[in-house]
This record gives structure tokens, sequence and C-alpha cells, in this order.
């Protein structure tokens, strides 16, 4: 409610309340901060007095092309926003509503008799998938070993690439999916209907039929990272593989939608999740932590000018980004300082990258993009 002030009566004068200046919101705060920006001081005490409506300040701006300028670009502007934020859920509705019907459509697309033979192939590729991981496994146990000996959240990882997120199923297996899938064991109909799916919601598909039995894998990381035996731990990883993908392959069987089994029968095709993919996945994960996280705190790379490498988050713009560097103090740690500029962090190691760098040094620093400088050549 607005106050008013009442003055004293003189004679035969009615009270008349004094209104006093409140603040500006909605429109009438808009208006404000466009007057302030082209500088028309009039036109803000107008406002701010409440003398002039949001609606009769126009004829003020107009006496000052500055303003009228300045409104006019910060009114487009704020169209154009509009409109494209307007456009963007429209399109993001409408992808999402075919996304949904595609799902319906590949569930009531397959009878019993098509449905059970797309399990019985899911099944079979599950059992293929991890014979080729525990293989790939053996084949980089040494890369293994230097990158996640007593390092529970590195083996997580490398669990991951079996059954998750970081598996071949997700990182190569949703492009063309619906290419893989059996003739025999589906109808074109549905055919149709799973590559009418979008990225979003195949991945919902493929972790909805495999997320218990990829649980069951990770929850034994810690148990894992703690031998100190490479070949001991290879072993026990292997158990533990077998164990969750059986739980898949069960799950599977006693699966009734169609549209997980599909997924799982493409996602896990041999062409996807075979030891030289699950190889190779699994060695980018161990060089990135070689790379982003063992050389925090390395002090085998320290010298007398410059301190063991850290992470920094670098402000770009408006954005934050993970880097590996290396500070070199200059006179007395206030003139000439430097940053030698290794790599970014890659979005695997960020978390565990975060982690080191606290554990080490206690902190992360926020430094600026041009207080980099290159290493090296």
């Amino acid at each position: 409610m607005r106050e008013s002030v009442r003055q004293p009566r003189t004679g035969g004068e009615r009270d008349t309340p004094t209104r006093t200046p409140r603040p500006a919101n909605g429109p009438q705060a808009e208006l404000l901060r466009i007057q302030r920006l082209a500088g028309n001081a009039a036109a803000v005490q107008a406002v701010q007095s409440g003398q002039t409506a949001p609606g009769q300040v126009a004829p003020v701006v107009q006496r000052d092309p500055a303003t009228r300028a300045v409104a006019d670009q910060a009114l487009t502007e704020a169209g154009k926003a509009s409109g494209a934020a307007a456009d963007a859920q429209a399109a993001a509705g409408k992808a999402q509503t075919t996304a949904d019907d595609a799902l319906a459509k590949a569930n009531a697309a397959l009878d019993n008799e098509k449905l059970n033979q797309l399990r019985i192939l899911a099944s079979s590729y599950l059992g293929m998938a991890f014979t080729a991981y525990v293989s790939a496994c053996k084949n980089v146990k040494d890369s293994i070993k230097a990158a996640a000996k007593q390092n529970a959240e590195m083996i997580a990882l490398v669990l991951d690439v079996a059954m998750g997120f970081a598996s071949p199923a997700l990182a190569k297996g949703l492009a063309g999916m619906a290419s893989r899938l059996p003739v025999g064991a589906t109808t074109l109909e549905y055919r149709l209907a799973i590559a009418a799916l979008n990225t979003d919601n195949t991945k919902a598909l493929l972790v909805g039929a495999t997320k218990a039995a990829g649980q069951t894998l990770k929850s034994n990381a810690t148990a894992l990272a703690g031998e100190s035996d490479v070949d001991t731990m290879i072993k026990q990883l292997e158990v533990n593989a077998q164990v969750a993908f059986g739980q898949a392959i069960e799950g599977v069987n006693q699966n009734t939608n169609a549209a997980q089994i599909g997924a799982v029968a493409a996602a896990y095709h041999p062409t996807i999740t075979n030891t030289v993919h699950y190889e190779a996945e699994i060695k980018k994960l161990c060089d990135l932590y070689a790379r982003d996280v063992r050389a925090i705190g390395a002090t085998s790379m320290a010298t007398t000018q410059a301190l063991p490498p850290m992470a920094v988050w670098v402000e770009d713009g408006g954005a934050k980004r993970l880097a590996i560097v290396q500070y070199h103090p200059g006179l007395f740690g206030i003139w000439g300082n430097r940053y030698m500029f290794f790599n970014w962090v890659s979005d695997e190691m960020k978390d565990l990258a975060v982690s080191k760098q606290k554990s080490d040094f206690g902190r992360i620093e926020t430094i600026k993009r041009d207080e980099l400088t290159l290493a090296g050549p």
C-alpha cells in the first residue's frame, strides 16, 4: 500500500495526502533501467517520484534520441530472446512427443513370439559382451594397475565401461541402433519406431534395462582397489562381472518392455561390445587418469622454480574450465607469476581431479584465462 503523510489543516482546507516515492517494480523497473542506461536523469526522476505513469514516459524518451535508441535495442533484444526461448521450448516439446509416440509404437509392435526371439538374442549378446570385457581387462591390466590401484573411484570407472555410461554401448552404440536389430526377431514397424527414438529416450531404455546389474558390478570397486596384486584383482573383477552380466541376462528374460529389450540387443551387438572397443574405452580412461589426475601434486615434475602441477579453475568469459597447470612464482611471488598450461581436464576425470587437488593442496585456485602461459614450444 502507498504511504501518505497528512499535512496540518489550515482554515477550511481538507486533508490532502502527499504520496511518497515507492520502489519501482515490473514495467516501471524496466523503464528505470533503460532511462539510467541512457543517462536520462529527468525521466528517472519522473518515474521515481510517481509523477509520471509508465505509459506516460514515452514522450520523455522520444525527446532524447540516445534514450530512444537504447530503449529500442533493449526491446528488440528482449523480443528476440523471448521468441528464441519459445521456439526452443516448442521444438523440445514436439521432439519429446515424437519420441514418446515412437516408444509406445515400439512396445506395441511385437507379438509374444517375436518378443521371445528378441529376448534370446539380447541375452546371448550380453553373454558375449561379458567374455569380451574380461578379455579386454586382461589385455590392458598394466594400464588398469597404474591407474586404479588404491583408487576405488577409478576402478568404478573401469567397471562402468562394462555396463554403464562409459560403455561402448553408450559411447558408440546409439547411432544406427535400429539397423542392428535382427529382421527375424522384429518387425519393420518396430525398427522404425526404435529409429525414431531420441538420444535421451534410448539412454533411458538401456540404463533402465541394466541399471541393477551395473550397480552390482560397481559395488565391489572398493574391494578391488585394495588388491595389491593386479592378477588377483583381474580375477576378482572377472567373478564380479560374471555375476553382474548374469543379473542383466536374467533381467532381460523377465522383461516385458519390448523397447528396452531391443535397446539391449542393439547396444550390446558384437560389432559394438567387442574386445577391441572395450580395450579402447578402458585404455582411454587410464590414459586420461595419468594425464589429468596422477599428474596433480607429482613431486617429480617440481623444480626449484616451479611447484608440482595442480588443477585450477580458469575463468573464460562467463564459464569456468578445469585445467592442469604448473605455477612459477615471480619476484617475491608478486611480479612475474606464471601459470604454465598443460591441458584441460576431461569431463570423465573432472571429479577425480578436483578430489586429488583438494587432498594434495587443500584448495582450488581460480585464475583468469589471460594468466595462462603455454608450456613448452
